[in-house]
């Protein structure tokens, strides 16, 4: 016997496949995610002049995607500024919720799932601010172009052991004396 609701479950499959065929085929577009904006670093010292022949690094890195820190160094020119790239990672729906999902499930559940990316200066006989002004900023995500002012202090010359930067940690290479 013929039932005329067996017409529309055909139907109610037909558009939940076509709905699915769609989701896929859109789950599969790629994408970028910015890991670094493109990102304009002034360096200035305690009294605001520019700080030339200082080096800015930025170091970035997506959780998800990359296991280790990526690092660019880059010397300030005579007007104080360094300027960096911007960077992008290359990924469709799927795979970034694929990724996330097994960081998550190695940093914790609330880990957050996106870049981390900072800059900072440092050049030899001077060091971090000791008040107002900093020398390492952060990306937080979402900018195509960010632009920092950071912050050297001129060291005096009984600080300069402990006190000045580069120290011989984290990869700044030590000052020559």
């Amino acid at each position: 016997m013929y039932d005329p609701r067996d017409k529309w479950k055909w139907f109610a499959g037909a558009a939940a496949a076509a709905l699915l065929l769609v989701l896929y085929v859109v789950g599969r577009i790629p994408f970028e995610i910015v890991v670094a904006p493109e990102w304009r670093v002034l360096v200035v010292d305690d009294e605001g002049r520019p700080v030339p022949l200082a080096v800015v690094r930025e170091e970035w890195k997506h959780p998800a995607f990359e296991e280790s820190i990526r690092l660019q160094d880059v010397l300030t020119r005579e007007d104080g500024v360094a300027e960096f790239p911007r960077r992008v990672i290359r990924t469709n729906w799927f795979e970034r919720n694929s990724a996330c999902s097994k960081y998550r499930r190695r940093a914790g559940a609330n880990a957050p799932c996106r870049p981390q990316t900072h800059v900072f200066a440092f050049k030899c006989s001077y060091g971090a601010p000791r008040m107002g002004g900093r020398h390492e900023d952060f990306f937080p995500g979402e900018i195509p172009r960010m632009q920092s002012k950071l912050v050297l202090q001129r060291c005096q010359p009984v600080d300069f052991e402990f006190a000045c930067f580069p120290h011989p940690v984290n990869g700044v290479p030590p000052c020559r004396k």
